[in-house]
């Protein structure tokens, strides 16, 4: 479980905490080993540098510590956790039976983006000037090694951070996901929490998580079987 870009191990639990979600109780129940390493920087880049070698470092230990079948590793992670959990499982597919990136920062408008060498991850521009947006441009994933990997997509309405408006898209144009990565993932769930912020779509997307990586193991109690799902969520309410 990677954190975000303010956090460290302890931010993903911690934030949850405070509306009484528990991430690791939910792995207890479903008799997970939750490993949450330390990006050691703000902003963390997961694919490389001090992030990249906390998560080696703490895959290992895992592995070597905990009776965990190599066959049943999953990956999750919240805003740059999610866009980590991309990056992670582009650049060690191997390592993962399925993943599940919630309010991944895909792509930002802006002239200026930057790109990830050596994991096929390219900048896409597209010219919107038919619609008053000018030039925009648009982090496109080469998905092609993780591609039929199981995946769930989670994305909140409510998030101003990695805007719904831009990640999935309007009226005037698609977003993000739907350019760079919806038409390049074979194997993929795509749920929207309703009125779900940043940081606490999340906490009511956890449940679904867990039962979408249960259903890779042939155990999950509850079928998964749309290619949508919405949950939907009233003020104030997990």
């Amino acid at each position: 479980m990677l954190h975000g870009a303010t956090g460290n191990e302890n931010t993903t639990c911690d934030r949850l905490a405070d509306r009484d979600i528990f991430p690791h109780q939910h792995a207890e129940d479903y008799n997970h080993i939750m490993v949450s390493p330390n990006g050691w920087t703000r902003n963390p880049l997961w694919r490389e540098t001090q992030a990249l070698y906390s998560f080696e470092k703490s895959f290992a230990m895992a592995m070597h510590e905990f009776p965990v079948k190599r066959s049943r590793v999953f990956i999750t992670g919240n805003s740059f956790g999610g866009k980590g959990t991309l990056e992670l499982a582009m650049r060690f597919p191997e390592r993962f039976r399925a993943m599940a990136p919630t309010a991944a920062k895909i792509g930002e408008r802006g002239r200026y983006l930057e790109t990830v060498e050596g994991i096929r991850l390219y900048e896409e521009w597209i010219n919107f000037e038919e619609t008053g947006y000018g030039l925009n441009d648009i982090t496109a994933y080469d998905l092609s090694d993780i591609a039929h990997m199981p995946t769930m997509l989670v994305q909140g309405t409510g998030d101003t951070t990695t805007s719904y408006y831009f990640q999935i898209g309007n009226y005037v144009r698609d977003g993000a996901l739907v350019v760079g990565v919806m038409p390049k993932l074979t194997n993929a769930i795509y749920l929207v929490v309703e009125k779900g912020f940043h940081s606490y779509a999340y906490d009511t997307a956890l449940k679904p998580i867990f039962d979408f990586f249960e259903s890779q193991l042939g155990r999950c109690k509850r079928t998964i079987d749309s290619d949508t799902l919405s949950i939907c969520r009233t003020e104030g309410e997990a």
